[in-house]
């Protein structure tokens, strides 16, 4: 091995391992924070058709925080999903409505709101998406 090979190999090396041990030791890790959605005032993991129907709607609990759209989708007892819904908003459409007024609420097991996304503070994002059982 020559002499510059081996003063490369050195540099290198000293260079890495500065470059990890900083990323390593000295940086920092920003904590996510999600801001708090819900479907109306549904506060839980278990809901009614009443309660759903009394607010279709997504709220975001925190200042600066707009819903812009999410899915949304109905599980049946015979394990047929009805959806996905993409909406626009953070109203469920009128069309929605109507139909979750007509399904007998014996056969939903679960309601489905997922990719929720929102403009927080200047920024978009996805937040977690929301799973109910239903309660007849």
């Amino acid at each position: 091995m020559t002499e510059n090979t081996k003063s490369f190999l050195t540099l290198f090396l000293a260079l890495s391992s500065m470059a990890i041990s900083s990323d390593v030791f000295s940086q920092k890790t920003a904590a996510m924070h999600f801001p708090k959605v819900t479907f109306g005032e549904i506060d839980g993991a278990a809901t009614t058709k009443e309660k759903v129907l009394a607010s279709p709607r997504l709220i975001c609990h925190e200042p600066n925080c707009e819903v812009r759209g999410f899915t949304f989708m109905i599980l049946r007892q015979d394990r047929d999903i009805i959806g996905p819904y993409h909406i626009n908003g953070a109203q469920l459409t009128e069309k929605l409505v109507s139909t979750l007024k007509e399904l007998p609420g014996s056969i939903i097991t679960k309601i489905y709101v997922d990719s929720i996304q929102v403009n927080y503070n200047g920024k978009k994002m996805q937040v977690p998406g929301i799973a109910f059982q239903y309660d007849h």
